[in-house]
């Protein structure tokens, strides 16, 4: 369903639909720490962005654990015209939605 998979989206780019590893969340490595997850392809393979690292590194999803996500909070936004524009439209998706 079309409308489904717009709202899941937008809840995507947010967070708080659940406690699984997503695009731009905060993953925990053994060996390389914290880092952000920066692409997800359709096979799987999972590209991390550690905190300490400059390139990004291929992880396989056994040795990555999720944290847990911080609070959205729309005051910790930029208030700049281009965040607002994008702000507007993912509000304005996910209420058509509903």
């Amino acid at each position: 369903n079309l409308e489904v998979g717009g709202l899941m989206a937008v809840l995507a780019v947010i967070g708080g639909i659940d406690g699984r590893l997503r695009l731009g969340g905060q993953v925990m490595h053994d060996e390389f720490g914290e880092g952000t997850v920066t692409r997800i392809t359709p096979k799987g393979r999972i590209t991390v962005q550690f905190s300490d690292m400059r390139m990004c590194r291929v992880c396989p999803l056994n040795q990555l654990k999720p944290l847990p996500a911080v609070a959205f909070s729309v005051t910790n936004l930029p208030f700049t015209e281009p965040m607002l524009s994008v702000w507007a439209q993912l509000v304005n998706l996910a209420g058509s939605k509903l």
